[in-house]
């Protein structure tokens, strides 16, 4: 009940989805502009856009809603069954545009000459939507205000990406920086959608050729430095 009700809310507000499913196929001409062949650079925007679907699709539900909220969990509503309605509906819709995005950029960059599956790359890219979507949930439900909950979004968002490893090699920074990029979940997004254009016998995509980089630890690190040219 709960699901069908929210489902219908966010299917009445045309308007408000026509900016989602309009937001990737405009990243995706940006992202062709840019870049006049798929660097890893680009798969970093791929992974960053995603996140941020997530985040922006999911920072403001559970506030907008919270006076209903409060009055139908007086009367027997579980926590649960409101949290998956939020979920399934939000993940559909952020499953829509991560897919989008991803299929757009692996038509126009020819990423299956590079060694990148379609359904590898959507299924990556459509987990860190969903990482997204948790980390505004999060947000969402810490703050009464949804001004007070957007503001978060910069002070989430720009961290990540500069633990993220694309910008500075993890062997250039100071080891305090080295530990918090750890927990830094854009560090892991990145690494999952690098690893997608990985072929079973070990190959790797770096700048549209395919090369045979080491498999663990420091070494895969080391690896990167070459991706992210540094």
């Amino acid at each position: 009940t709960l699901t069908g009700r929210y489902w219908r809310v966010k299917g009445r507000d045309t308007t408000g989805l026509a900016v989602l499913m309009a937001q990737p196929p405009f990243l995706a001409l940006v992202t062709w502009l840019v870049f006049p062949m798929p660097p890893p650079s680009m798969l970093f925007m791929l992974t960053l856009s995603c996140l941020w679907f997530g985040m922006s699709a999911a920072v403001r539900e559970l506030i907008s809603d919270r006076v209903v909220w409060n009055r139908e969990r007086r009367v027997g509503v579980g926590v649960l069954p409101y949290v998956v309605s939020k979920v399934v509906v939000l993940g559909l819709l952020v499953f829509g545009q991560c897919a989008l995005l991803a299929t757009l950029d692996w038509v126009g960059f020819g990423l299956w000459d590079a060694g990148f599956p379609l359904l590898k790359l959507v299924t990556a890219s459509t987990l860190v939507g969903v990482l997204g979507m948790s980390l505004g949930l999060l947000m969402s439900a810490l703050f009464l205000s949804s001004e007070a909950a957007v503001g978060t979004l910069p002070l989430l968002l720009i961290p990540q990406i500069t633990f993220s490893s694309l910008l500075v090699s993890l062997r250039l920074v100071p080891r305090s920086a080295w530990l918090l990029s750890w927990f830094d979940p854009l560090r892991y997004a990145f690494d999952a959608i690098i690893k997608t254009g990985m072929s079973w016998d070990g190959a790797a995509w770096q700048l549209g050729h395919l090369y045979q980089p080491p498999r663990y630890g420091d070494d895969w690190e080391q690896a990167k430095m070459g991706l992210n040219g540094v």
